[in-house]
């Protein structure tokens, strides 16, 4: 008996050992995409440096503050164009004291959204929703967006502006067919293509944009923390393992110390 639950204290460290190691390996790897997905999100130009100063009323990049539907961030972006990869600042006034700061620090070219600003229209007309809803998959991309603090009302009614006639289709030939009915509608496919007036954009074969890498980089931080918890608990069922072996040994030890003394017994009885 002590030696088959020695064997069973040994099978389990071994597989707490398994687990401990695959816990550890996943959470390396999701660890080293979330960094690497972080210095992918790293703008180009002089708005990161911007927002690592700690100016007053800047909010940090505005990727970080939207909720885009998924599968739909690269339209998204696309519509914002480089407003996607701006800062965020609280409203017009910190915006401004930003420039400033970025001009007496001459940190580049830098692009600010404002969470708040009260100038900026509203949705679009119900009468173009009608028309562009007649077009099969036509969506529009204000619907696909929103501030990721539901009581971030100015940030709404800034993004109502920034997406006023936009839309979002399949494909190409749907962002043609909606461009038709609707001429003045900026229309994004789900690639990120853009048609508009006067003007067309290409995405490019597997570009993501900076929406997309900021949710695959939301979706690694959550799965890394995870992994380091599901390691943590990994290390507490090894050790607990492991002193369930070293008792399951010292149980065998004195099964055996037991069966000896009791055959010397019975060798001097004998």
């Amino acid at each position: 008996e002590a030696t088959r639950r020695l064997a069973e204290a040994r099978e389990a460290v071994s597989a707490a050992t398994d687990a401990r190691r695959e816990a550890a390996s996943d959470r390396a790897t999701w660890t080293a995409r979330r960094d690497t997905l972080a210095m992918s999100l790293r703008s180009q130009d002089g708005t990161a440096a911007l927002l690592q100063t700690g100016v007053d009323g800047l909010l940090g990049p505005v990727a970080e503050h939207l909720s885009v539907e998924r599968g739909w961030e690269n339209a998204v972006a696309a519509l914002l164009g480089v407003l996607a990869e701006a800062g965020l600042a609280a409203d017009g006034e910190a915006a401004m004291s930003a420039l400033e700061h970025a001009r007496n620090r001459d940190v580049g070219a830098v692009r600010l959204v404002l969470a708040d600003d009260p100038s900026m229209s509203g949705p679009s007309d119900g009468a173009d929703e009608a028309v562009a809803l007649a077009v099969d998959g036509a969506l529009a991309a204000r619907g696909l967006v929103s501030p990721v603090q539901s009581e971030a009302d100015g940030l709404g009614r800034v993004l109502d502006g920034l997406l006023k006639a936009s839309w979002v289709t399949e494909d190409i030939e749907a962002a043609r067919a909606l461009r038709a009915r609707l001429p003045d509608a900026v229309v994004a496919t789900r690639g990120g293509d853009v048609l508009a007036p006067g003007w067309v954009a290409g995405a490019g074969r597997g570009a993501s944009s900076v929406l997309e890498l900021a949710a695959a980089h939301e979706e690694a931080d959550a799965e890394a923390a995870a992994a380091a918890q599901a390691e943590t608990a990994a290390d507490a069922a090894l050790e607990e393992a492991r002193l369930g072996e070293d008792a399951a040994r010292q149980a065998l030890s004195e099964a055996l110390s037991a069966l000896r003394q009791a055959d010397a017994e019975a060798a001097r009885a004998a």
